[in-house]
């Protein structure tokens, strides 16, 4: 079976200019809607803040998923399938670069965070790049910790702050852990 891009061609767009279709292999069609927003484009460093304490066990799984984003060996379909769609965004493909890890294991905001709080921890991660491309920076919060609005209406969110020093905006995401505050209601395909 050929994919929706080998069929229609990488600028296929079904008539919307913001819209992408693509299709993993042996899966239906996916569309893809861009909202004008800045696209991860190149190398992208992702700096994470482990708040709370993790098993090893989740800190593996953690860490398999992200390093599988770049797996060129791995076969279809998978995670790594899907993440190189970004081949076919304007400004060609994005690498995921795994940066620095900061573990803050002793709750240092408390373990119940308002929304105002994250980019406070957002800092805590670093804005280092190590390839020179864009920073994001991962916040995984564990699964006694609770986060106004979680579960209720988000299961995670994504925003700017100004970097430590004011002279830039630092990109952030925070995810939460559901596996004891509303299991099931965050998984595929995101509820």
């Amino acid at each position: 079976m050929k994919t929706f891009l080998e069929l229609h061609g990488r600028n296929a767009v079904g008539g919307h200019q913001n819209l992408v279709s693509y299709q993993l292999r042996g899966h239906e069609e996916v569309s893809t809607r861009q909202h004008n927003g800045p696209l991860l484009k190149g190398y992208v460093t992702l700096n994470l803040l482990w708040y709370g304490k993790f098993t090893p066990t989740q800190l593996s799984i953690i860490l398999d998923f992200l390093q599988s984003l770049n797996s060129p060996k791995a076969p279809s379909p998978t995670v790594s399938s899907w993440w190189r769609t970004t081949q076919y965004y304007k400004g060609g493909p994005s690498t995921l670069d795994l940066g620095s890890q900061v573990f803050d294991e002793n709750y240092s905001l408390g373990k119940l965070l308002k929304s105002p709080q994250m980019p406070i921890l957002a800092t805590k991660a670093g804005s280092a790049s190590r390839n020179g491309g864009t920073v994001i920076n991962l916040l995984l919060t564990s699964a006694d910790v609770a986060v106004d609005g979680f579960c209720m209406n988000r299961c995670g969110t994504h925003a700017s702050s100004a970097t430590a020093g004011g002279k830039g905006r630092l990109a952030y995401t925070w995810v939460g852990n559901t596996a004891s505050q509303c299991p099931g209601q965050c998984g595929w395909p995101f509820h």
